[in-house]
């Protein structure tokens, strides 16, 4: 069965991978600096918590297929 959760570490790779396919059209495995770059902006930065993450669709095979990233932004 399919699910949606929060995302975890451990996603980082699938998603930069995906996010190089789809939005920069490349075929080529997302650089590390991709993926700890996603994992400084959507896990690490001020404001990531239980109350607001961003989401993984996980599909029936196991492999993260969907990705909503959320981050919060301080209002002035």
């Amino acid at each position: 069965m399919s699910v949606i959760r929060a995302l975890q570490g451990a996603d980082l790779p699938a998603v930069a991978n995906m996010f190089q396919r789809v939005l920069l059209k490349e075929r080529t495995e997302a650089p590390a600096s991709l993926v700890e770059y996603m994992k400084r902006f959507y896990l690490d930065a001020p404001g990531c918590g239980d109350d607001l993450r961003s989401l993984v669709h996980v599909n029936n095979a196991g492999r993260v297929s969907g990705f909503v990233g959320g981050h919060v932004l301080p209002m002035t």
